[in-house]
């Protein structure tokens, strides 16, 4: 099977336009700060972050 015919997420990009204050999480977070685009390998992907990283308001 090829990249094409895999239903994963291929790539991200961070639209600065869209961003009010990167003083709120997570714009915060140096490593997301500095993210312009990142594009990921097809077959193997991983997001880890620590406990109730996620979804946070």
């Amino acid at each position: 099977m090829n990249f094409e015919e895999k239903p994963y997420l291929r790539e991200i990009e961070l639209k600065r336009e869209k961003i009010d204050n990167y003083d709120q999480f997570p714009f915060s977070i140096p490593a997301i700060k500095e993210l312009d685009f990142i594009e990921f390998h097809p077959d193997v992907t991983f997001f880890v972050g620590e406990n109730g990283a996620g979804n946070q308001r």
